[in-house]
């Protein structure tokens, strides 16, 4: 089977968020109390950290909500990076996203 492109996935265990402590609902997390719980400082500093341990440039990232999306891209431009949260409905599309 053939790929589109090469990648390479690299999950980042972070041990600083408790699920335990994030409510259940309809068979899944609760998502205002998922994303608020993933959308902080310190992991998105984690996340850079191993971003820039593995000397990376072009990254796909899969956050689990808008908020989350749009709040680790704006950690990553205050970083340096140039990022962008893309998703539907966001101001900017995939296509100019890739460039």
């Amino acid at each position: 089977m053939g790929l589109l492109c090469r990648f390479r996935y690299f999950g980042i265990y972070d041990e600083t968020v408790d699920y335990q402590d994030i409510p259940w609902r309809n068979g899944r997390f609760d998502p205002e109390s998922l994303s608020n719980k993933l959308a902080t400082l310190g992991r998105a500093r984690h996340a850079l950290a191993h971003w820039q341990e593995k000397g990376q440039s072009r990254t796909l990232a899969f956050c689990v909500s808008r908020h989350h999306a749009d709040f680790m891209a704006e950690r990553l431009r205050k970083e340096g990076i140039r990022a962008a949260a893309v998703y539907q409905g966001s101001s900017l599309d995939r296509s100019a996203a890739l460039e």
